[in-house]
């Protein structure tokens, strides 16, 4: 079996990131808790971790690119461990404090520190 392998550019995953930010900025402007009053227990905070850990990802595929072929390997994550993965880490905990005071104004939210530590986590 042939199995075609395509990487996928950089500007790809830059446009995919600015994308996420973009929704996550409109899901934080709705009023009340929507979707989060319905979810059981700690829930709504799983998805904050979710949803930054993708962005991390795509933000680290955007300026370091995808590394080696072999899944698993140290190549495959290349600049996990390096400056631009802790500019990676330091925007993502600014995003999560932007976004926090951004909810701190919009009606029947709430701007809370858990949120942030989700986030960053």
């Amino acid at each position: 079996m042939l199995i075609l392998a395509t990487r996928v550019p950089r500007w790809a995953y830059l446009l995919a990131a600015a994308t996420e930010l973009a929704v996550l900025w409109l899901l934080s402007a709705q009023p009340g808790d929507g979707i989060r009053a319905q979810l059981p227990g700690p829930s709504g905070n799983l998805l904050h971790v979710v949803a930054n850990a993708v962005l991390a990802f795509l933000l680290l595929r955007a300026f370091v690119g995808s590394g080696g072929d072999t899944p698993g390997s140290a190549e495959a994550w290349p600049g996990l461990r390096s400056a631009t993965g802790a500019r990676v880490v330091g925007f993502v905990a600014l995003w999560a404090i932007v976004d926090e005071a951004h909810q701190f104004w919009v009606p029947g939210r709430v701007c809370s520190v858990l949120d942030i530590f989700a986030d960053v986590l």
